[in-house]
């Protein structure tokens, strides 16, 4: 098969790429290629199979605010065009014990409400009595326990995602029909081997299952495996990082109590070390035996650094993460004491990072191979921007032009 655009990667920015470049082009005959199913047995491992991420608007930098700013509302845009229901807007806070001298964020979070017009939606407080009389206003959250010297609190679009409900909008929106005539094709397989071929001015894009398939222009969304083997012709400068996340299973009588909370974001300080920057997604339904469950995660002390795949495949099929669990469980019982568990549970992910702490966005070679990768921990909630900047780039060669290009550029590659 032969196409206009080859997307590889179908995660949450392969799915928004995809899904843009059909909305901006509809005449382009566009392929989205990337296993559907979370299948060990395939070799197949990412950190987008999950059920809710945090969304928050003020981000860590102007890059981070404007993406989820345009994210925002993408989303809204997209929930009108399907029909379905991806964000859950209960509102984020996020409290910072950090001392003053450190906390870079809040040092910056004034300049970066006003930038981007953002009073209306988000409220700071700078002091440790303001700070609990919010937490005890706007959550159930043990104010003593987290602690709080500065804290913000975000309405308006923040809250949480349903990544099953995004995955779908983005796919539903990619496969829409033009005029009828189906030019956009999902094919669940894994990408081998990209290679250029210099007569056609053209890629053979080689799969596991043997098909042959063949673009003009070629994505690489391909995640914390960007840098396999004949994907790209040299290595992007990424960090693959492990973590852990733990899954506290509830009753339905507790998670109908719970569930217009706000998502939390805890910027602490621990003297021994264990953890840094929890974080926490209000009850979501998991479905069968899982039922409700409350989501949290940090980065932790035994977290990993996996340099090639073999390392990635033996955490998520052998590492054990007890040691793991067992500090996202004080740190939940810190949190949300009052609240009646049944069960933990815990899951394996893998981030992917930049050395620019920023997603890399960029042509590849002088033909027609991009790459789109590094979402650094924050790329779920503004998936769908980052997304339509990919488009963009394919399509017309450069990003908005209020877009630094230095914020995007990878540094190796």
């Amino acid at each position: 098969m032969t196409y206009d655009i080859l997307v590889i990667g179908a995660g949450l920015f392969g799915l928004a790429t995809s899904a843009h470049i059909a909305r901006m082009r509809p005449d382009l005959k566009v392929a989205l290629v990337g296993p559907e199913d979370h299948r060990p047995d395939r070799g197949v491992f990412s950190s987008h199979r999950d059920m809710g991420r945090v969304v928050r608007t003020v981000g860590l930098d102007a890059c981070w605010t404007r993406l989820n700013v345009d994210a925002q509302n993408g989303f809204v845009a997209l929930e009108q065009e399907t029909g379905r229901s991806i964000v859950s807007r209960n509102g984020t806070i996020l409290v910072s014990t950090q001392a003053e001298e450190k906390d870079h964020y809040f040092g910056s979070v004034g300049s970066l409400i006003d930038v981007f017009s953002l009073h209306g939606t988000s409220m700071v407080v700078r002091d440790e009595a303001t700070t609990t009389r919010l937490i005890e206003r706007v959550s159930p959250y043990n104010a003593k326990g987290l602690g709080g010297k500065r804290a913000i609190f975000e309405t308006g679009h923040a809250g949480y995602l349903s990544i099953p409900q995004l995955k779908a909008a983005q796919l539903q929106r990619f496969l829409v029909k033009n005029r009828g005539v189906e030019v956009r094709h999902y094919i669940d397989d894994i990408v081998t081997n990209v290679r250029r071929m210099h007569k056609s001015e053209s890629y053979k894009v080689s799969v596991a299952s043997g098909t042959a398939l063949q673009s003009k222009v070629v994505v690489v969304c391909a995640g914390a495996f960007a840098n396999l083997p004949g994907l790209l012709p040299r290595a992007v400068d990424i960090k693959l990082k492990t973590e852990t996340v733990i899954l506290a299973h509830i009753g339905q009588e507790e998670a109908s109590r719970l569930l217009k909370i706000p998502s939390l974001l805890w910027e602490d300080e621990p003297s021994h070390g264990d953890y840094e920057g929890p974080y926490l997604v209000p009850p979501m339904d998991y479905g069968g035996s899982d039922g409700w469950c409350i989501k949290l995660g940090a980065n932790l002390r035994h977290d990993v650094f996996p340099t090639h795949y073999e390392q990635v495949k033996e955490w998520f099929t052998a590492a054990d993460t007890s040691e793991q669990e067992a500090v996202l469980v004080h740190v939940f019982q810190r949190l949300l004491p009052q609240v009646r568990v049944n069960r933990f549970s815990s899951k394996k992910c893998l981030l992917c990072r930049t050395a620019t702490g920023k997603p890399y966005v960029d042509v590849v070679d002088d033909l027609g191979l991009f790459v789109c990768v590094g979402g650094n921990g924050y790329g779920a909630m503004c998936s769908d921007a980052i997304g339509k900047l990919t488009a963009s780039m394919c399509l017309n060669g450069a990003a908005p032009q209020d877009l630094r290009a230095s914020w995007l550029t990878p540094s190796k590659l």
